[in-house]
């Protein structure tokens, strides 16, 4: 199993890379200040599922490990974080964009584990 600070390295690689990004996207110029925000906030989301479910032991995974929320969260940023989304402010759009793709990346490290993620949850 990943380790807290295995997904906190991953969720900071995988941040920065969608600032940048997103920033491609938008034709916007990256800025350091927006970077470091952007990282700050992938790091808080790929920690975000072990805050939500400490990995108390093996069975830890829950909804929050989940792959109907990681599914969830995909679809939310692709309609959210479009162009065409014209109620959200840029950086907005780039900040949920960072932070769904740091909660993924904890999720997909996960997924990797012979553990691997519940399809919605546990019961029980």
């Amino acid at each position: 199993m990943p380790n807290f600070s295995e997904h906190l390295g991953l969720s900071a690689v995988v941040s920065a890379g969608m600032y940048f990004g997103m920033c491609r996207y938008y034709g916007r110029q990256p800025a350091l200040g927006e970077l470091l925000v952007s990282g700050g906030i992938g790091i808080a989301a790929g920690a975000a599922p072990d805050i939500f479910e400490p990995a108390t032991d093996p069975n830890h995974r829950a909804l929050g490990h989940s792959v109907a929320l990681g599914t969830a969260l995909t679809k939310f940023a692709i309609i959210n974080c479009s162009p065409e989304n014209s109620s959200w402010e840029e950086f907005v759009k780039i900040a949920v964009a960072v932070a769904t793709v740091s909660y993924l990346a904890h999720l997909i490290a996960d997924a990797l584990t012979p553990k691997s993620l519940p399809l919605v949850g546990r019961w029980g």
